[in-house]
């Protein structure tokens, strides 16, 4: 789906939690030109942080602090190896929301279509 809607001219951005063992399933995605391996790491507080800000005492929050935790003691450990591999990793942690995209489009070459 998501290279048809590439090929149909729509900038496609696929949203999920790290999970290595699940890279697999976007392996195919990453052979096509102009799709870009991006991770957002904000500093693993600055991740509990924003969850309590959206979450505040709703029951699930800790349920994704927990995740968030899971997925840090992970993440950190294989965040160099990702950029050696093409991952682009932006730190976020200070970034508000459109501050993010702009580093992304910077380091992925498309900085200047954002600007016209």
């Amino acid at each position: 789906m998501a290279v048809n809607y590439r090929n149909a001219g729509f900038t496609v951005v696929i949203d999920d939690f790290w999970d290595e063992d699940h890279l697999e399933d976007y392996r195919a995605l990453f052979s096509y030109p102009h799709f870009h391996k991006i991770v957002l790491l904000p500093a693993q507080q600055v991740a509990h942080q924003r969850n309590l800000q959206r979450a505040g005492e709703d029951p699930t929050r800790g349920y994704i602090d927990e995740g968030i935790r899971i997925v840090y003691e992970r993440l950190l450990e294989v965040a160099p190896r990702l950029s050696k591999e093409g991952w682009v990793v932006v730190d976020s942690s200070s970034m508000e929301v459109e501050n993010a995209v702009d580093s992304i489009l910077e380091r992925t070459g498309y900085k200047e279509s954002r600007m016209h």
